[in-house]
């Protein structure tokens, strides 16, 4: 009973991981795509955006977190589907908690990016022949 356990954390685990960051990835990579980057940009743009929002939740969660809620579950419940079920809903308030959190953080900064980049001037083609005065001369 136990190794039948252990094998459902895995397995409840490992599909976990794929197809959350299978669709995830896809989204991303979809978007930052159809604002015109190029292939490499796109890739490097998805997998750091990625990094940034799941990146030490993801570490924590895969590695401990999941497996741990998934094997206790059973336990818990009497069953291996039902508890698998529970370990899975445990794991993901855990998870999408902090998630949630990262990626507001990350909002924010790409908002603050994009109001620091409509601020700035760029002169192209012309020549500066005199300095702008700051102050009183």
């Amino acid at each position: 009973m136990s190794h039948d356990r252990v094998l459902a954390a895995l397995a409840g685990t490992v599909g976990e991981i794929v197809g959350f960051y299978g669709l995830v990835a896809t989204v991303e990579w979809r978007r930052e795509r159809a604002r015109g980057y190029g292939l490499q940009r796109t890739t490097a743009s998805t997998a750091r955006l990625l990094i940034a929002e799941f990146g030490l939740i993801e570490l924590l969660d895969s590695t401990t977190l999941r497996p741990l809620f998934m094997y206790l579950g059973p336990g818990i419940t009497g069953g291996i589907g039902s508890g698998t079920l529970l370990g899975k809903l445990l794991a993901d308030v855990v998870f999408y908690g902090v998630a949630i959190v990262s990626y507001e953080l990350v909002r924010r900064r790409r908002r603050m990016r994009a109001a620091a980049e409509e601020d700035t001037v760029e002169i192209t083609g012309a020549e500066v022949t005199q300095p702008i005065a700051v102050g009183p001369a």
